[in-house]
């Protein structure tokens, strides 16, 4: 604590210094009090994320290849959204979005879109899949909640996606 006594009163210190010094404590402390756009946004993606089951791709196949009179019930599930694949073997993510998130999510899993996913997929890996509806999410289009899905995973930095999301 004396060091930051000694650079206030010392005047061999430069104003520009002490200037620095002081907007550094001040941006901590805001940051600190009042968490930006990015923390709030994760926190919520994280809360949407605890109220979705998270089924496997054979539980997802069994639901989507189901028939309920003449209609598959997955067409109840055809919405627009976010998706989040998880490889539960080597713990990396997958995060896409779609108007009809079954069909997206159905694509991954036949060879159709994301290749490393696919691979992992038919070499054994273990996956969980879940979806998050951008209906009722707080996010104002699919490109944004897919961005701040992404993030909230780490799926571009340490999974499987090449991009920050759509529309960067």
């Amino acid at each position: 604590m004396e060091i930051f006594t000694d650079l206030f009163r010392n005047s061999e210190y430069s104003f520009e210094i002490r200037f620095f010094f002081l907007a550094l404590i001040l941006s901590l402390l805001l940051y600190l009090l009042f968490p930006g756009k990015d923390r709030r946004s994760i926190q919520k993606i994280r809360k949407l994320a605890a109220q979705e089951l998270e089924v496997t791709p054979e539980e997802f196949f069994a639901i989507r290849n189901d028939r309920e009179g003449r209609e598959y019930i997955s067409s109840g599930f055809r919405f627009e959204g976010v998706y989040i694949i998880h490889n539960r073997t080597k713990n990396k993510y997958y995060v896409g979005q779609g108007t009809s998130v079954m069909d997206r999510i159905s694509q991954h899993f036949s060879g159709y879109g994301n290749g490393d996913v696919y691979a992992d997929y038919v070499h054994g890996d273990r996956f969980g899949i879940q979806a998050l509806a951008l209906e009722h999410s707080g996010f104002k289009d699919l490109n944004e909640l897919e961005r701040y899905t992404i993030r909230t995973y780490k799926a571009y930095e340490k999974g499987y996606n090449r991009t920050r999301g759509n529309g960067i």
